[in-house]
């Protein structure tokens, strides 16, 4: 297996803009050389891409916006495609 990914956080001082409490991530991933343990047979090479865009609202302690998007490729002519809205919310309970 083999990934590679990338994360910037637009908070940051490398563009000439910010946008405070902004991070995406990107992420490549391919898994080859897979069996199917039962029978040892091959199983396609399978090829992964993410991207996540987060919004930490600078506002109020804890809440995130994400959105997550997701593709997979399993060697087919299918594509899995996953795209989630996620809200977190960070309670301190001790």
């Amino acid at each position: 297996a083999f990934g590679i990914g990338v994360k910037y956080d637009f908070g940051g001082t490398l563009l000439p803009f910010q946008l405070p409490g902004f991070k995406v991530h990107l992420l490549y991933a391919r898994g080859g050389d897979r069996i199917t343990p039962a029978s040892g047979a091959g199983l396609p090479t399978t090829h992964e891409g993410n991207l996540d865009i987060i919004y930490d609202v600078p506002q109020v302690k804890g809440l995130q916006f994400r959105f997550r998007n997701g593709y997979v490729g399993r060697g087919n002519d299918q594509v899995v495609k996953d795209f989630r809205i996620i809200i977190n919310y960070a309670l301190d309970v001790f």
